[in-house]
C-alpha cells in the first residue's frame, strides 16, 4: 500500500509549483520515497505536501546511521501524518538518530479480506433494517429520476474533467453555505493546486472520481487516492436537494462494490470519530508526525523536543474545544 499519491513525482512538483514559494526540494539518501522543504529559518526539513496529503509513507534508510546523523547535523525531520499501516520500523538505528512519533489523530478503513462479497460484508455490519433502508433509498431515488454512475479511473478526458470540476466546486459550496461552515478546500490557493493535481492522477491511476448523476449532472462527487489495493476517500460532496435518500451511504456501498469487483482489499474512510465511520468500518488506524533528529545534536534534540511539545498541546487544545486561530492557513503553511 506504499504506492500513493502524496509521494509520487507528479503530487511533489504539483505541490512545490503551487506552495514552494521558491523553495528548493531537498532529498535525504536514508529515506526513500520523500523529498523535503527546509524552513528559512530553521534547520527544519518538512515533507513536500505539509500536512495537506493527510497520509504520507517512506521507506527504511539505505545508509548507515552515522551518515544519517552527519547528514542531518543539527536539523530535524519532520513528516506528517504517516498512517500506522505505511510506519517502518527503524529500531535498528543504533542510538545515531532519535525518533519521535506524535499522535495526531484517529482514522478508520474497511478491510474486505474476511468477506466474499458485498453482502456478506453488509450482512456483518449493519443491521437488517438498515440495509434495507439503503436499498429502499436506492430505488426510490433511481424511480424519480434520471441516476447513472461513473467511475473515473485511469481515464478522463480534459474536456470532462474541467464539467466535473466545475461541478465539485458548486456542490461543496452548496453544501458548506448551507452548514455555514469553513471548508478548506475551498481556498482558492488550494483549490488550485486541486484543479492541477487531479487530473494526471486520475490518468494515471493514482486516484478517481466516483459520481452520481441525475441526467447530466452530478449530485454526488467523491475523490479518492488510489492505490492497486486501496481506495482512501479524500473528498466527497453531494447535492444538499436529495439529502432525505441518504446519499452518502448510496455512494459508500456503491464504491464497497467496486472494491469487490477489482480486488481492492481496503477502504479507507479517513479521520474524524463520526457515526458512520464507526458503523462502516473494521479497524482503526492513527496518524502520528515522524520528528527524526539527531542524538549527538544538542540543537536538534531541542528543536525536536520543542516539535514534540508543540503538537501535544495543540492536540490537549483542541480536545478542550479551543478552536485553532490558524485554520484557514495551516494546510498551506509551514506550522
Amino acid at each position: 500500500m506504499k504506492d500513493i499519491a502524496a509521494n509520487s513525482k507528479i503530487y511533489s512538483s504539483t505541490w512545490l509549483k503551487h506552495f514552494g514559494n521558491g523553495l528548493l526540494e531537498n532529498k535525504f539518501n536514508f529515506i526513500d520515497n520523500i523529498s523535503f522543504v527546509k524552513n528559512k529559518f530553521l534547520p527544519i526539513f518538512i515533507n513536500v505536501g505539509k500536512n495537506l496529503s493527510l497520509g504520507i509513507s517512506y521507506s527504511k534508510p539505505l545508509n548507515g546511521p552515522v551518515e544519517t546523523a552527519k547528514k542531518l547535523k543539527n536539523g530535524v525531520i519532520l513528516i506528517y501524518h504517516v498512517p500506522t499501516y505505511y510506519s517502518p520500523d527503524f529500531l535498528d538505528y543504533n542510538n545515531a538518530i532519535g525518533l519521535h512519533k506524535i499522535y495526531d489523530s484517529t482514522g478508520y478503513l474497511i478491510d474486505f479480506k474476511s468477506f466474499d462479497n458485498l453482502d456478506s460484508y453488509l450482512t456483518a455490519t449493519l443491521s437488517q433494517s438498515r440495509i434495507k433502508k439503503i436499498q429502499r433509498n436506492k430505488r426510490l431515488l433511481e424511480s424519480r429520476h434520471d441516476i447513472s454512475y461513473k467511475w473515473y479511473y485511469g481515464e478522463i478526458s480534459e474536456t470532462e474533467y474541467e464539467k466535473v470540476f466545475e461541478s465539485f466546486r458548486k456542490l461543496l459550496e452548496k453544501r458548506y453555505d448551507d452548514k455555514q461552515e469553513y471548508n478548506r478546500h475551498l481556498n482558492d490557493h488550494i483549490w488550485n493546486f486541486y484543479h492541477e493535481l487531479f487530473f494526471p492522477l486520475i490518468n494515471t491511476k493514482n486516484a478517481s472520481f466516483y459520481i452520481i448523476y441525475n441526467g447530466s449532472e452530478p449530485i454526488s462527487i467523491c475523490f479518492n487516492y488510489n492505490t492497486p489495493d486501496s481506495i482512501k476517500g479524500a473528498i466527497s460532496v453531494f447535492d444538499i436537494d436529495f439529502a432525505k435518500y441518504e446519499i452518502g451511504n448510496m455512494y459508500l456501498t456503491n464504491q464497497f462494490e467496486i472494491c469487490f469487483e477489482n480486488n481492492i482489499r481496503i477502504f479507507d474512510l479517513g479521520l474524524g470519530n463520526y457515526g458512520y465511520k464507526n458503523r462502516w468500518s473494521t479497524d482503526t488506524y492513527t496518524l502520528d508526525h515522524h520528528v527524526f533528529y539527531n542524538k549527538n545534536s544538542i540543537i536538534s534534540r531541542t528543536l525536536a523536543k520543542g516539535m514534540q511539545k508543540y503538537f501535544q498541546t495543540k492536540l490537549k487544545l483542541k480536545k478542550k474545544g479551543v478552536k485553532n486561530i490558524f485554520v484557514k492557513n495551516q494546510n498551506v503553511q509551514i506550522e
